[in-house]
């Protein structure tokens, strides 16, 4: 009996030593043995990790195949300046092929393209690759671009980049979260061909546009949600997507917002406030069974959500358009896709119209115009079919509804002291609707 329980343990220490797959762990140090981080990715294995001491290094990186799993840590203030001190371009900064490599804690700058070799500040070709509280800055072309798929990058910044992040891979999914891009000359983050990714969490100022896509391709499955955007020059989100989800974002102060194609799109409970003047802040074009819902858009220059001729049967739930100042020619929301239903919208103190339904079959349920500078609803003659219940139009400055439409039904609606009422030039069926009686406003005027 004693035996067993000596030899027991024993054994059982025996198997474990026998198992151990303990990886080692290689320093690299200004100083040290291995005084350069190419040098301890040579010395690792597979499955090692590689801890770089502060310090700058002058060197460009690469992680070839063979080391799956390798761990690159920065311990203290790790700067890798890919231009080296004699200032002869040498391409990108860090480039991962292995597969499950994590890259932490990487102040990578300056990489410039040489010989083939772009001037990205980490290339990814390997799979699953995670970058993790990175610093990338002053890159010719991308801050990172990922070239293999599920990858990850997390509270990291580019600054000063060409582009921010690339995402090339088209197959998995990158996720890119809790990222800040600040003044990266041209767009924040590119996706190529079909690439999809996530965007979470993720701040966005200045340069010229902020997450595009490729409209040759189409990204299907991309989600921008929870990320702030300031001080673009062009959109925020710019792309063709099937089944896009741009959800509780905020723009602001910008030359544009969300442009997107893509049926099934989801368009949810973002705040634009400011867009350039003749830019509409909420575009959607090619697209069947869009769903625009609960956005607040308010200071925009031109249309504020605008639905072109191409996308039909979009669902429009819910949006909120204050203080904005289209010129009179156009409009807060203008319809031009068949088939779209309006619930509960409001555009409240806009110049132009309200809302100009330029399309056949639209119908507007429950929505509010409240002093525009022209009309409330404007029919346009083009647009039969279409029908308002419940809606309502006060303190216009020329009509509450202007009808040129073939067809139009208004019912339960309330349509008063606006300078007239309602005009109409085409065929158009009044039920249980409320006019002003009296002061200085006018009785309808019905032609």
């Amino acid at each position: 009996m004693r035996c067993s329980k000596v030899v027991l343990p024993a054994c059982a220490l025996l198997l474990l030593a026998t198992n151990s797959t303990d990886a080692a762990v290689i320093k690299v140090s200004k100083n040290g043995p291995l005084s350069t981080i190419q040098a301890g990715v040579d010395s690792a294995a597979a499955g090692d990790t590689v801890r770089v001491a502060g310090g700058i290094y002058f060197e460009n990186v690469t992680i070839p195949v063979g080391k799956d799993g390798l761990n690159l840590a920065a311990t203290g203030k790790v700067v890798l300046d890919a231009l080296p001190a004699g200032g002869v371009a040498a391409g990108a900064g860090i480039q991962v092929a292995s597969n499950d490599v994590v890259v932490r804690g990487f102040a990578v700058r300056n990489a410039t393209p040489a010989a083939g070799n772009p001037g990205d500040g980490i290339r990814v070709t390997g799979e699953r690759c995670r970058i993790q509280n990175c610093l990338i800055t002053g890159c010719v072309d991308s801050g990172i671009i990922l070239l293999g798929p599920d990858a990850v990058v997390r509270s990291s910044k580019l600054v000063a980049n060409d582009i921010g992040i690339v995402v090339g891979s088209t197959t998995g999914v990158a996720l890119v979260e809790k990222v800040t891009f600040d003044s990266n000359t041209d767009r924040a983050a590119d996706l190529l061909d079909e690439a999809v990714a996530t965007f979470s969490k993720c701040i966005v100022r200045g340069g010229v546009t902020g997450f595009r896509g490729s409209f040759s391709d189409t990204n299907d499955g991309t989600v921008v949600k929870s990320c702030k955007f300031e001080h673009l020059e062009g959109n925020a989100v710019s792309m063709r997507a099937a089944n896009l989800l741009v959800e509780k974002c905020s723009i602001k102060r910008g030359g544009g917002g969300i442009s997107v194609r893509g049926d099934g799109l989801v368009i949810r409970d973002n705040v634009i406030d400011g867009a350039a003047s003749n830019s509409s802040a909420l575009n959607v074009r090619n697209s069947i069974g869009a769903t625009i819902e609960g956005n607040r858009l308010q200071a925009v220059g031109g249309t504020a959500i605008d639905i072109q001729a191409t996308a039909t049967n979009a669902i429009v739930v819910a949006n909120v358009v204050r203080r904005s100042t289209p010129s009179l020619f156009l409009a807060s929301f203008l319809i031009e896709g068949d088939g779209c239903q309006l619930v509960d919208c409001s555009a409240i103190d806009v110049a132009g119209d309200g809302f100009l339904v330029a399309a056949d079959g639209v119908n507007l349920e429950g929505c509010l115009a409240v002093r525009c500078g022209k009309d409330g609803f404007d029919v346009d003659a083009t647009a039969a079919n279409v029908t308002l219940d419940g809606c309502a139009a006060k303190f216009c400055g020329a009509e509450g509804l202007d009808n040129s439409g073939p067809s139009t039904t208004a019912s339960n609606g309330v349509f008063q002291k606006n300078r007239i009422d309602v005009t109409n030039d085409g065929t158009l069926t009044l039920v249980a609707v409320s006019f002003t009686t009296g002061g200085e406003n006018v009785a309808p005027k019905i032609d």
